[in-house]
């Protein structure tokens, strides 16, 4: 999930020169929390970014996988895709109040995943999320819990999602058949699908909306597609299972969490190559990458080892891990939570 274009930058860890980072005009939400989705844990917390300190907790559903925030920073809703037992319903959290405002049920056992905000034009606050079980896509109205739209994804085990800028239109992996689905958001037409090979989970589309790059965790590769047709731009060798692909909010860069070799591949947009491949994890456990979510001043990613219950920060000017905070029971989806709250420079610290 990505911060709305008004949250420029924010100061996370400790150590770092603040007054350099003031002079660049840098600024942050009054209090920047991280938001995490616990797996194993059955909940969703806010953390504090510099050290993991645990601020505020969420409880869901079983087996929350991911998250995504409205619009105004202050609603969170979390796909409760379940454990043993499919899941069926969607948690949403008042990040002002601090409070769980419903559980929507979604009828039956579904498997929601991939989750994004598209509108919250005259009062309707709409969510699109994969139902896995189904194949298909839900328009959720989560102001009133109601389902508004079901959209057919014609593929198999619909898994992540992306929305464009407009909200009208939705990008879909479909893991079991192998594809991309662009689907637009208010009348369930497939406007274009494409092979990209085996088994499609992460997704991210580029700031500018050109771009569609996907992650193949079965053949260890990211596909770049044209985001208008879904036409295959270039195909990259990265680590072993990509499984979450996300692109730096100044366009740059495009990362990736490889969960088997347990790194994170860093590559240039621009010349569509490997940078860099970043060991996450401190010890032979790989550490499970899952999970990625990139401070909006592009400097720092955060990287969930789920299997090691802790959160990697990154840093990608230089390329380098900076250290690993508490993340939790089976840490995965990430966000940033301002929870509505006014921003602040630097100089005036927290």
């Amino acid at each position: 999930m990505k911060l709305s274009a008004a949250l420029l930058s924010v100061s996370l860890l400790p150590g770092l020169l603040l007054g350099a980072c003031a002079s660049n005009g840098v600024s942050v939400p009054w209090t920047s929390d991280l938001l995490v989705v616990e797996k194993s844990g059955a909940r969703m917390v806010l953390r504090d970014p510099a050290n993991g300190a645990l601020r505020r907790v969420y409880d869901t559903g079983a087996g929350p996988h991911e998250v995504s925030i409205s619009f105004d920073s202050r609603l969170a809703v979390i796909a409760d895709y379940g454990g043993k037992e499919p899941g069926s319903t969607l948690t949403v959290c008042d990040l002002v109040a601090g409070t769980v405002v419903r559980t929507i049920d979604l009828g039956g056992a579904v498997r929601p995943h991939g989750l994004a905000f598209l509108t919250n034009k005259d009062g309707a606050q709409l969510v699109a999320v994969t139902a896995e079980l189904r194949d298909q896509v839900l328009v959720v109205d989560i102001s009133t819990g109601q389902i508004v739209r079901t959209l057919a994804t014609g593929g198999e085990l619909p898994h992540m999602l992306v929305a464009s800028s407009d909200g009208k239109q939705l990008y879909v992996t479909c893991m079991k058949s192998g594809e991309v689905v662009q689907l637009d958001a208010v009348t369930g037409t497939v406007l274009a699908r494409a092979a990209t090979g085996a088994e499609p989970e992460g997704l991210a589309l580029t700031p500018d909306g050109r771009e569609l790059w996907v992650g193949n965790r079965a053949s260890d590769e990211l596909v770049v597609l044209d985001a208008a047709n879904l036409a295959e731009l270039a195909r990259i060798p990265v680590g072993d299972m990509p499984i979450r692909v996300e692109c730096t909010p100044d366009g740059r860069m495009v990362l990736c969490s490889n969960a088997n070799s347990g790194d994170l591949s860093l590559v240039s947009r621009s010349t569509r190559k490997e940078l860099r491949r970043l060991k996450l994890s401190p010890g032979a456990d790989s550490g499970a990458p899952v999970g990625i979510e990139i401070e909006p001043g592009s400097r720092y990613a955060f990287v969930a080892l789920t299997r090691l219950d802790q959160i990697a920060v990154v840093d990608l000017l230089a390329e380098s891990v900076r250290e690993r905070i508490e993340g939790g029971a089976e840490p995965d989806g990430m966000a940033w939570a301002s929870g509505g709250r006014p921003f602040r420079s630097l100089d005036g610290r927290r």
